[in-house]
């Protein structure tokens, strides 16, 4: 496997000086630093006293310091990483109409939770990391949808909740990819549960959520119509590389090992791996994503993550959707980089992890 042109991270989002992608697009690659704790204690000391997200009181007294978590270990376990509508669903709102698309998104659940709940490092952050992010929902409270209007649009067509649109044949030919999709779904998911039991330390998370959800799937394909026009519909229905999609959480002692007992237990089963990018060194998500195409010629996201780094990319999912929404300010922006700056930087990477080489599937 080689490294080769791959996208710039496994959202494809880049964050503005995001080693990977150099400048934003007001041409200042430093403008935000998101991997530095500095940079967000000092966002937050310019913050007026009283802000939400302000360390200081109205009258410019500190507030406390944030509870150890340690306090609360003998508490009932209460999840603040889990689905609030989803969890990485991961994240969105009760109630929410982006919630279904959240959750079809990322599609993952409340983390299993294991012999490892992660470094005391982690344990001790996250208390805090928390917070940030209540005082930032505190100040940027999510806007109010409007009603998307249907009532001019074809018969047999669909229109999302975002407004993007598939005519009647479109939606037709989409609605059949997703027919057989759907009919995949349940032998991949044998074989991703047989590959869990044969490999030591690895353990499926989210499995309720393997399978993209209609609307969500609809959204995706409408979004890569306009995108490249010149691929059928058809071609881009059944390639939507995360319409089916999985995640290993493998124990951090033993993750390089677990990566590639994964991966070669897949290929023993007849899959081909077609995509790997691994984002352990990325200041925003920690991480290996991977695509596989299964004998049957279904494609297949897989996911490698930690406890602590699935348990961050669940903390920082709304942060994610945020950043992609046209409702979002430049400003709120920054701190949303910068948040998941924060929370990436605490998560322990594995020994071993970042030289695990990225790799593409040459075209035939």
């Amino acid at each position: 496997m080689g490294v080769s042109d791959l996208p710039d991270r496994p959202d494809d989002l880049k964050p503005p000086g995001d080693k990977r992608g150099g400048a934003d697009q007001n041409g200042s690659a430093d403008r935000v630093r998101a991997d530095s704790r500095t940079a967000l204690q000092q966002r937050l000391t310019r913050l007026a006293d009283g802000h939400p997200s302000s360390p200081n009181n109205e009258d410019g007294s500190p507030k406390p310091p944030i509870a150890d978590l340690r306090e609360f270990e003998s508490a009932p376990e209460d999840d603040e990483h889990a689905e609030p509508g989803h969890a990485e669903a991961e994240h969105a709102e009760p109630g929410d109409a982006d919630a279904e698309r959240a959750e079809a998104e990322h599609a993952e659940s409340e983390p299993e939770r294991g012999d490892d709940s992660g470094s005391e490092g982690w344990q001790a952050a996250l208390p805090r990391l928390q917070q940030l992010w209540e005082r930032h929902i505190e100040y940027w409270p999510a806007k109010q949808r409007s009603e998307v209007e249907r009532s001019d649009d074809e018969p047999g067509s669909w229109r999302g909740d975002a407004g993007r649109y598939l005519n009647y044949e479109e939606n037709l030919v989409t609605e059949h990819a997703l027919d057989r999709v759907s009919k995949a779904e349940p032998e991949v998911s044998r074989t991703m549960k047989a590959v869990e039991a044969d490999v030591p330390g690895a353990r499926l998370v989210g499995l309720q959520y393997c399978l993209k959800g209609e609307d969500r799937f609809k959204e995706k394909v409408a979004e890569e119509l306009r995108a490249k026009p010149d691929r059928s519909i058809g071609q881009i229905g059944d390639n939507l590389p995360d319409a089916v999609r999985y995640t290993y959480q493998i124990e951090a002692n033993r993750y390089v090992d677990g990566y590639r007992d994964v991966c070669q237990e897949l290929g023993q089963n007849g899959y081909e791996m077609e995509f790997s990018r691994n984002s352990w060194d990325s200041a925003q998500y920690r991480g290996i994503n991977t695509r596989w195409r299964t004998p049957a010629g279904q494609l297949v996201e897989v996911q490698f993550h930690t406890l602590e780094s699935f348990s961050a990319k669940q903390l920082t999912h709304q942060a994610y959707e945020r950043i992609r929404s046209p409702a979002a300010s430049d400003l709120e922006r920054d701190e949303l980089y910068a948040f998941q700056g924060e929370v990436a930087a605490q998560v322990a990477v594995p020994e071993g992890a970042p030289a695990i080489p990225d790799y593409r599937k040459k075209e035939a």
